[in-house]
C-alpha cells in the first residue's frame, strides 16, 4: 500500500520463494463461484454491458497449477494500467 492504494502485489511461496504475478484489467465485474470458478457477478444481459469501471486483477498459479485472480476496481490501485493485459476467461 501506498497513499491508501495498491502499489504492488507480490506473492511469495514459503518454500519456493516469489512467484510471478500477471496483471490483467478488464471493464466487466468479476466474482468467484461457489464451485471456485471465476465468473461475471452478473449474468443479465443489461449488465454485462461496460458500464465505465475498470477492474484490475492480480493471478499467480497455485500449488495444484490453478490460476488465482485477486480482483480490485482500477481506482484502489496506484498505477492501475502500466503492464496490464486485457483479461480474457478460458471458460
Amino acid at each position: 500500500m501506498k497513499g491508501g492504494k495498491i502499489h504492488a502485489f507480490n506473492v511469495r511461496h514459503s518454500e519456493k520463494g516469489n512467484i510471478p504475478v500477471k496483471k490483467y484489467q478488464t471493464h466487466r465485474k468479476m466474482a468467484l463461484n461457489a464451485t471456485g470458478h471465476l465468473v461475471y457477478a452478473s449474468l443479465g444481459s443489461g449488465q454485462m454491458q461496460d458500464m465505465g469501471t475498470v477492474y484490475i486483477g492480480y493471478s499467480y498459479i497455485d500449488d495444484n497449477g490453478d490460476e488465482q485472480i485477486y480482483w480490485f476496481p482500477a481506482e484502489m490501485i496506484e498505477d492501475p494500467y502500466t503492464g496490464a493485459m486485457e483479461y480474457v476467461p478460458t471458460n
